[in-house]
């Protein structure tokens, strides 16, 4: 890794984050996406543990394999335009502790989330779980101590089918009426999330 970069600005003319660009940059602290972006490849971000805080612009459809493995990130929204986060994609993020998965999300591969064993919630925005393709290991003992937080009327729906149905703690959360929420990251940094997607509170 470059350990002499500690912020990057991607522009408008790269669609795409290709394979092992920034792993082990352990002192990037900052990166800003342009919304051209439409996939980060494998280990495209592994191992930049001085990475705190990332914003996936609602234009990437991809997650690659350990893209963001054993990275600093708190919290993690995988906004609507994903579609496929890959295996191991957040592999091994000790200190993150709550996670979105917007309602386009059709495959969340092996191990995505696993060794992240201070995950408290876990927020899922489908109403069919019959769309999602999750293997029952995407994460690894969180089921007892973390809520799974899904669309009101569906808690049925996820307590029949793996892994959502390990989760001890199964709550409904009526998102429609959700317009702006603004709220502040572990940082301090102010984020908004709009049109229905729950924020973290």
């Amino acid at each position: 890794g470059c350990e002499g970069l500690t912020s990057v600005v991607i522009p408008n003319s790269v669609t795409n984050i290709g394979m092992c660009v920034f792993r082990d940059c352990i002192n990037l602290t900052s990166v800003k996406f342009s919304n051209c972006i439409t996939s980060i490849a494998y280990h495209g971000f592994s191992g930049c543990s001085g990475l705190t805080s990332i914003e996936i612009p609602n234009s990437v459809t991809s997650i690659g394999t350990y893209a963001f493995a054993s990275c600093s990130v708190t919290n993690i929204d995988i906004p609507n335009s994903v579609e496929y986060v890959q295996k191991y994609a957040f592999n091994n993020c000790t200190n993150l502790k709550k996670v979105y998965i917007s309602s386009s999300i059709k495959v969340i591969g092996d191990y995505a989330f696993a060794k992240c064993g201070n995950i408290s919630e876990v927020k899922i925005g489908s109403n069919e779980t019959t769309t999602i393709t999750a293997s029952s290991n995407i994460f690894s003992d969180i089921y007892s101590k973390a809520a799974l937080y899904v669309p009101l009327g569906c808690k049925n729906k996820y307590e029949g089918i793996s892994p959502w149905n390990k989760f001890h703690n199964i709550v409904e959360m009526d998102y429609t009426d959700i317009d702006e929420i603004k709220f502040e990251d572990e940082n301090g940094k102010k984020m908004s999330l709009y049109f229905g997607t729950p924020a973290f509170l």
